[in-house]
């Protein structure tokens, strides 16, 4: 928009952070130094502070649930920002880091991966309930990877991929698992994240898995499991974004400019 309002913020020191900016004004940013993250605070539109906590150790991934409430993972637990002030929810037993959030503005709880210290595999997933200010985990029958491998419905569901290949929904006010769909062939962590692995895309509806061993992309309708198309590609996925191609604003386009340009045979939507 050529009227967009643009908003500029130093940070006291550089670090490996993340800045969330609410509709009211409010900036919530993180604190940190290049050698440690501590905690976060709120800024208001005119970058003054309005509320501060440095309760969050190794403050990594975040994620803004209902009611705008703010969530950040931390080494033992989540930090929550909402309705002016900060609330530090501690992991339960067995304590837990957390570093990757998922969350949308129709649930008030956030999913997140849960790292327990000295576990070999990760088994279980993090509920952060905003509303409720408690923490709870979910234990899937596989390990999984914990980075990309998980992913949100527009309505509120959750699901995790494991390394069994299996697809598994979570409801998240239950803290049960729901159904398990078989999707890609097993797999193994990977030895750094920057190796290829599979990951998740929610658009439109249906969710995309990628297959790096395979070179493909999966279509899943998340609400019955249905394969609905996989696709065959001529590299190996890495990262996967997605848009859907709509838009809300009206164009003032004269179709009689595009005649001529004919669909190429076999062009889909």
């Amino acid at each position: 928009h050529a009227d967009r309002e643009e908003r500029h913020y130093t940070t006291t020191a550089p670090h490996h952070g993340v800045a969330v900016p609410l509709p009211d004004g409010t900036l919530v940013v993180s604190e940190g130094t290049s050698e440690a993250r501590t905690g976060a605070q709120a800024l208001d539109a005119d970058d003054a502070v309005i509320a501060t906590s440095s309760d969050c150790p190794d403050l990594h991934g975040e994620g803004v649930a209902a009611a705008e409430a703010v969530v950040f993972g931390c080494a033992d637990g989540a930090l929550v920002f909402k309705d002016g002030a900060f609330t530090k929810l501690t992991a339960p037993e067995p304590r837990g880091r957390i570093s990757t959030l998922y969350a949308v503005e129709e649930s008030a709880v956030a999913l997140g991966d849960y790292e327990v210290e000295g576990a070999s595999e990760n088994r279980l997933v993090a509920l952060v309930n905003t509303a409720a200010g408690t923490i709870s985990t979910v234990e899937l029958p596989t390990a999984y990877y914990g980075f990309n491998d998980a992913a949100r419905t527009e309505d509120g569901g959750a699901m995790v991929l494991g390394l069994d290949g299996v697809l598994y929904m979570i409801d998240v006010e239950a803290a049960t698992v729901t159904a398990a769909y078989p999707v890609i062939a097993p797999y193994e962590t990977p030895q750094t994240w920057q190796e290829p692995a599979p990951k998740l895309l929610v658009l439109d509806g249906m969710v995309y898995i990628t297959e790096p061993a395979a070179k493909k992309i999966h279509v899943v309708d998340p609400a019955t499991g249905e394969l609905w198309k996989s696709v065959d590609l001529d590299v190996v996925p890495g990262e996967i974004q997605g848009v859907s191609g709509d838009s809300e604003a009206e164009h003032d386009h004269d179709h009689e400019e595009d005649e001529g340009h004919e669909e190429e045979e076999g062009q889909e939507d």
